[in-house]
């Protein structure tokens, strides 16, 4: 799995790739389009783009100076759709433990009631 930073980064690159044709980029552009908290420069940029193509998320047909030839492999997209599930996971599982909270909380003060009542 990816870090927050590389995932950002990567979707990003998802937006301005579109489709999965190829698109020929330059890293000023992927700099300015980036989120400033993500405060990239054109090192990291150059690395998330090795990175990413060496784990198969990207292919980068060439590259020349500044200018990147590159596209979104279906493992790239497919990583998009797993992390919209697993979120639609975990706010399951929290609106799971709050309501457990709450009937657990009515249902101790029902039974310490009614213990008090019948004593």
């Amino acid at each position: 799995m990816l870090d927050k930073k590389t995932l950002r980064f990567l979707k990003e690159l998802r937006q301005l790739c579109g489709d999965s044709s190829y698109k020929v980029i330059e890293v000023k552009t992927l700099i300015n389009n980036a989120p400033k908290r993500l405060r990239l420069n054109e090192d990291m940029v150059k690395d998330m783009l090795k990175y990413l193509e060496d784990q198969e998320y990207i292919d980068i047909k060439y590259s020349e100076k500044k200018t990147y030839c590159l596209s979104i492999l279906t493992k790239g997209r497919v990583l998009f759709e797993k992390v919209k599930e697993d979120a639609k996971t975990k706010a399951g599982y929290r609106k799971f433990v709050i309501w457990n909270f709450i009937l657990s909380a009515i249902a101790a003060f029902g039974g310490a009631l009614l213990a008090v009542w019948l004593f």
